[in-house]
């Protein structure tokens, strides 16, 4: 996705506009040139279920531009990357309180924008459920 994300910037959906045809191509251009990495490596197992799984991610990512198209008109909001780094490489730790003491660095996949200025924070589409958390853009 960081990639895919990449090639898009200046170009990105705006406020709750949709994936185009054309993007959905581009990822899957991406997504199948790196098969066909994986594939030269030898890091996919047995040619006939590596096949059915490369469909199968592939199918993956298509619904996930799905998801993330009606999560946006939802919340009428924008990406704005796909990753946001904390707490490392130069970037300023982000403290979240938790039960058992703080989260200072990370990453966080997925940063899209709202049109009133939050963030939606969490990545929307780890096993096709959304995590509810939201904060102001900074």
């Amino acid at each position: 996705m960081d990639e895919f994300i990449r090639d898009r910037t200046g170009s990105l959906p705006t406020f709750g506009a949709p994936w185009s045809d054309a993007d959905r191509r581009r990822l899957q251009e991406i997504a199948a040139a790196k098969a066909e990495d994986y594939v030269a490596r030898g890091v996919t197992g047995h040619p006939l279920l590596w096949e059915r799984e490369r469909v199968a991610l592939l199918a993956d990512l298509d619904a996930m531009l799905s998801d993330d198209n009606a999560w946006r008109r939802e919340r009428d909001s924008e990406v704005v990357a796909s990753e946001l780094m904390f707490g490392m490489r130069g970037f300023a730790p982000v403290a979240v309180e938790v039960p058992r003491g703080r989260v200072l660095m990370g990453r966080q996949r997925g940063q899209d924008r709202q049109v009133q200025g939050r963030c939606p924070v969490g990545h929307r589409h780890q096993d096709r459920r959304r995590i509810k958390v939201q904060g102001p853009q900074r």
